[in-house]
């Protein structure tokens, strides 16, 4: 007779039981109705829990394809409950209201640029795109902190320019106050108003922007980012094309990531002539790219410029 002893199995808690543990209790208390302004319970345990979770999973795990996983992972992917939620809060915020140009039609027109959405105003050059940018940065610094990016001018002349849209003068007038040193007192109520707006005239890399925008919301309550303008934008690429293509793809992700709204000039190629047609998106230089990438393009032209017309019909326009 031949006895045959088993050793005793013993029983592991598996590693994960004390977050399965935790979802179930998310899953029997919100998994109903949902919790606060209508949250799904996994939404509410990854907010809870969800750091620890990926770190140690990461550390028991690895996937197939190297992807670790992370919050990030999780979170790429969202319900529309969760999405429905985002949406009011956002809606209904004052602080997370979306941008508005303070252009009566046009803001009628587009309801608003979002956080995580790209405006591109296009034109030829001398047409405006400048001031135009640097009117939009008045309309919007008495609501929502401003950084603007003067890539091409020089920050003191973007000063300039800005002041004498400000006091509703000739920016000539603006050299004339600072000539006979008066600049200082007539631009109080100016640096006053701009309070919660940032200028930056040093060169940006694209894939340095968003270190730019946290770095500038430690200042000011940054929503919106001016660019001026694209084609200055720093990006790598064997040439023209592969830059702007580049500029394109990783603009959007800039806008999504810090969760701005980004209005940017761009400039037209030759097919806009001389500024004085209505633009085309067939008109936008290097690449299509560039084109996929906006959610709004506002042409910008100026059509007294037109040669073929007579004297008076340029004063009308």
């Amino acid at each position: 007779v031949v006895n045959l002893t088993f050793p005793a199995i013993p029983q592991y808690q598996s590693p994960y039981q004390f977050y399965w543990d935790q979802a179930k209790k998310y899953r029997d208390r919100f998994g109903a109705d949902g919790g606060p302004n209508g949250q799904s319970w996994e939404s509410m345990f990854i907010r809870d829990y969800g750091q620890d979770y990926w770190a140690f999973t990461l550390a028991f795990s690895k996937s197939v394809n190297g992807i670790a996983p992370t919050e990030a992972g999780y979170s790429a992917s969202k319900k529309y409950g969760d999405l429905i939620a985002a949406y009011q809060n956002q809606r209904s915020n004052p602080d997370r209201a979306v941008v508005r140009l303070g252009f009566g039609s046009l803001d009628a027109d587009m309801r608003g640029i979002s956080a995580g959405q790209v405006c591109g105003f296009a034109a030829r050059t001398s047409v405006g795109k400048t001031w135009a940018l640097a009117t939009v940065e008045q309309n919007c610094m008495p609501f929502y902190g401003v950084l603007s990016l003067s890539l091409e001018m020089p920050g003191l002349e973007w000063a300039e320019r800005a002041l004498a849209i400000f006091r509703d003068v000739a920016p000539e007038q603006v050299e004339i106050w600072a000539r006979e040193k008066v600049l200082e007192s007539q631009a109080a109520g100016f640096v006053t108003a701009t309070r919660n707006v940032l200028i930056c005239e040093e060169p940006v890399h694209i894939g340095n922007l968003p270190a730019l925008i946290t770095q500038a919301r430690q200042r000011i309550p940054v929503r919106l980012v001016m660019i001026d303008y694209l084609g200055l934008i720093g990006a790598n690429g064997r040439d023209a094309y592969e830059r702007a293509s580049t500029i394109g793809k990783t603009l959007k992700d800039v806008a999504k990531s810090p969760d701005v709204s980004i209005v940017v000039a761009m400039q037209l190629s030759r097919a806009g002539g001389d500024g004085s047609i209505p633009v085309t998106l067939d008109m936008l230089r290097d690449s299509g790219v560039i084109e996929e990438a906006m959610d709004f393009v506002i042409g910008c032209w100026r059509p007294g410029r037109n040669t073929s017309v007579d004297a008076a019909e340029q004063m009308a326009l």
